[in-house]
């Protein structure tokens, strides 16, 4: 049975932060679920919603923050617990993470989706964290997931069944 944390411990930590991440891993997880957003400036954050509204003390659309701006909400803010500032998390950091517990599984979510007018942010968001995956070289313990289909179909025609 895989003991899976969807967006980290959760529990004790803000949630898509690095410290959830770790948290869910010392408490057992053996796979993390993560949802991905791709900011104007092209770097890849971790975060469930749209927008830094919820989960942290920011406000906009994350496609229309640089990773600068992002970087400078804090996911502790509205998490409830007494916890310092901590930014939402990037993939990259998660990877390195990820490469310190090799027996430690990925379900990534690609949450930008090609919708009218932002088919091309889309397709550059979904084209880039598979470059990213596929030069950590994490692809054979990694599920890719998407609510659009046609996100799945680029990946599958692109790299077969390397992934899950």
């Amino acid at each position: 049975m895989i003991f899976r944390s969807h967006r980290g411990g959760v529990y004790y930590t803000p949630e898509n932060t690095m410290p959830a991440y770790r948290s869910a891993y010392e408490i057992g997880a053996d796979m993390i679920e993560l949802d991905l957003h791709m900011t104007k400036d092209g770097a890849l954050v971790l975060m469930h919603d749209e927008t830094v509204d919820r989960t942290t003390d920011g406000t906009g659309l994350i496609k229309d923050m640089t990773l600068s701006q992002v970087r400078q909400c804090n996911a502790a803010a509205l998490s409830g617990g007494d916890f310092p500032f901590e930014p939402p998390a990037t993939l990259r950091e998660l990877l390195d993470f990820a490469m310190e517990h090799p027996d430690l599984l990925l379900n990534i979510e690609f949450k930008d989706y090609p919708t009218p007018g932002n088919e091309d942010f889309a397709w550059e968001c979904c084209d880039k964290i598979v470059d990213m995956l596929l030069a950590y070289g994490v692809q054979d313990r990694t599920w890719i997931n998407s609510f659009d289909g046609r996100i799945l179909e680029r990946v599958y025609r692109r790299c077969g069944k390397l992934f899950r």
